[in-house]
């Protein structure tokens, strides 16, 4: 039942043809991309396109920063929306630094690639170099990074909405262009219902309640769960077994009123709140 699901939702998301390397996908594999669709549906506040895009979706689109871009481009009138768990990649930190001017230069590159899906390896630099953008998503751009970009047309409205996901290692390559390609509708249709695309004074991750009190030892650990340190790795730099790391987390869990490390994290960049200085 699931391989036919999987079929059907394929068969329609790529207007009837068949993508062989996503064809490919394990039984499994499949049974987690119809999840992935299906919780794209449930998606109508910014914090639930977080969970989302942090969710399955990395599996199939492993990624560390997704910018969503809405608007007449012609007119240089869009709205954009940075989602990313990287501290300070944040549309308020982003907008005001050059980085338009880097989403009007992969408008153009997609206009020059007839409004279809392209892709950036390697040095990427030189899409900074028009902007001469230095905001906190520059040094996402320089080294060996990797760049997918796609989007939809609207020509009655006049507007476009063209997607990116960046990753900072080459993992984003044939298969993960299939793949792109097939959840572009589950993708436009999540980013059209989250307000920031109309507003973008919506800057953050979360916005709910903020209050919540953590101890230093609960900050320490939260802050090393946002540098991606595992239970184990926690409890050996601070010399504590991973079982009192996971306890602190379950209580850190309960005072922010989160369910996961992802929303966890979220929610302190959210908060403004300063971290304790990591000691090494």
């Amino acid at each position: 039942m699931a391989q036919l699901s999987y079929q059907a939702v394929s068969s329609q998301l790529t207007g009837g043809k068949r993508v062989a390397l996503a064809n490919d996908l394990s039984a499994t594999d499949r049974e987690r991309f119809l999840r992935v669709v299906q919780e794209s549906l449930a998606v109508d506040r910014r914090f639930q396109l977080f969970l989302w895009l942090q969710g399955e979706f990395q599996r199939f689109l492993p990624h560390e920063m997704f910018i969503a871009m809405v608007g007449n481009f012609e007119q240089g009138d869009i709205a954009i929306d940075m989602v990313s768990p990287q501290p300070k990649v944040r549309n308020d930190n982003c907008l005001d630094c050059g980085f338009r001017s880097v989403a009007m230069e992969l408008y153009r590159r997609w206009n020059d690639n007839d409004f279809q899906l392209f892709s950036l390896a390697g040095d990427l630099s030189a899409v900074l170099a028009p902007a001469k953008c230095k905001c906190p998503a520059a040094p996402m751009f320089a080294g060996s990074g990797t760049v997918l970009a796609h989007g939809l047309r609207d020509a009655r409205s006049g507007t476009d909405a063209l997607y990116v996901l960046m990753h900072p290692g080459p993992l984003l390559g044939e298969r993960e262009r299939s793949l792109f390609a097939m959840l572009l509708p589950q993708i436009d249709f999540a980013c059209r219902r989250i307000v920031s695309l109309e507003d973008n004074s919506v800057a953050c991750a979360l916005r709910s309640d903020k209050s919540f009190e953590l101890s230093a030892r609960e900050m320490e650990i939260l802050d090393w769960v946002r540098m991606g340190k595992t239970n184990e790795e926690i409890g050996m730099i601070l010399n504590i077994s991973a079982f009192t790391v996971k306890n602190h987390l379950q209580r850190i869990y309960r005072k922010m009123d989160v369910l996961n490390r992802a929303q966890a994290v979220a929610k302190l960049e959210d908060s403004g709140q300063r971290r304790p200085a990591v000691r090494h």
